[in-house]
Order: structure tokens, then C-alpha cells, then sequence
């Protein structure tokens, strides 16, 4: 008697069905993989920005509470005081500080003049390589934030008044030294942020 043995194999069927679940489980798991990658970049990007608005802050403070009183001479010839500032005025804030670390073999002060500019919503620290500038005297452009909406600096005087410009060597009656400099930055993505900084002579 002959027996008749079914070869192995798979149906067409049964390879349909197996091709359709490999897809399914392929597809799952690629969505879930672009997932976790869209989620890292996402957290990067936050993490990244975050870094960008810690600096900006530690220059901000480092320089306030560095500021001596060394009125300066602009490229005009004018004189500005230790530190001015205006919210209408091309820089917002600038001022004179020491601790600007200097090689032992360069001769020269330890003093710095450093100013903040916004300009097409990027917010830019300048430094310059002396603190009396003449006409030719370059400055250091370097920007450490973007997306800016605006940039608002307030000062608090010696009657705990809270103002918008400021000039250290105003006449008739040289303000000095504010006691007190208050931020605000508006950022496009994050909004407003708000730090104050409490000066070395308050």
C-alpha cells in the first residue's frame, strides 16, 4: 500500500498572513523608535535652550557684581559713567568691571567694559579691548540669545524708586551706582523670565 506524505512548506495563505503581522509588528515598533527619538531631540532642544538662558543670567550677574566706578570715554570723546543704561538706547545696558582674569606677561589693567545689545531679536554681550575707546577702537560681538521679543532693564535708586535709564555720572546729581538692577527678558517660546540683581554698593 503506498501512503502519500504532505510535503512541509506553507500555504500561500499562511504566508499572507505571516507577511501581514510581520508589517504590523514592524510598523509598531517603528513608530514607537520615532517616538523615543522625537521625545530625545524635543528634551535636547529644552536642555539646550535651557543652557542659553543660564548663561545669559551668569554674564548678567558676573558683571553686575564686578562693576567698579570707572566712568569711561566712547569713541565720541564723551564721557559715560560706570554704568548707564536705556531701554530706547542702542545698548541697554553697559557698564565698567574689574576680575577680567589677564596674563601675567600682558600689562595691562584688569578692568573691562562690557555693554548688551538687541538687535533683530538676538541679545548680544560686546566687550571691548580697552576702556577710553578711540574712533578705530573694535569692539567683541557675541551673541548669547535669540528668539528676544524684548529686553526691559529697570534700576533702583537711593529712594528705593524703580527707573528705566540710567547714568552714573548724571548732572546735577550723580546717581552713582543703582542699588538694585532688575531683568526681564520676553522670549518668543518662553515667555517673560524675571531675575533681580543686587549690586555691590546697595
Amino acid at each position: 500500500m503506498r501512503h502519500q506524505t504532505r510535503q512541509g512548506g506553507f500555504t500561500l495563505f499562511e504566508l499572507m498572513v505571516a507577511t501581514s503581522v510581520f508589517a504590523i509588528a514592524s510598523y509598531m515598533a517603528y513608530s514607537g523608535l520615532m517616538q523615543v527619538m522625537n521625545a530625545r531631540k524635543h528634551t535636547g532642544e529644552v536642555e539646550a535652550r535651557l543652557a542659553e538662558l543660564q548663561m545669559t543670567f551668569l554674564y548678567l550677574e558676573r558683571d553686575l557684581q564686578h562693576v567698579v566706578k570707572r566712568p569711561i570715554y566712547n569713541s565720541s570723546n564723551s564721557v559715560e559713567g560706570e554704568i548707564v543704561g536705556d531701554e530706547l538706547a542702542s545698548y541697554r545696558l553697559a557698564l565698567t568691571r574689574t576680575g577680567m582674569r589677564v596674563p601675567a606677561y600682558i600689562m595691562r589693567s584688569s578692568l573691562q567694559r562690557v555693554g548688551y545689545l538687541l538687535e533683530d531679536e538676538k541679545l548680544y554681550r560686546i566687550t571691548w579691548a580697552v576702556l577710553d575707546q578711540a574712533q578705530d577702537s573694535k569692539a567683541k560681538k557675541v551673541q548669547i540669545l535669540d528668539q528676544v521679543e524684548n529686553l526691559e532693564i529697570r534700576f533702583l535708586n537711593a529712594a528705593n524708586e524703580w527707573v528705566t535709564s540710567w547714568d552714573a555720572i548724571a548732572l546735577p546729581t550723580p546717581p552713582g551706582i543703582p542699588r538694585a538692577v532688575a531683568i526681564k527678558i520676553t522670549l518668543k517660546d518662553q515667555g517673560e523670565i524675571n531675575r533681580m540683581f543686587i549690586l555691590p554698593e546697595a
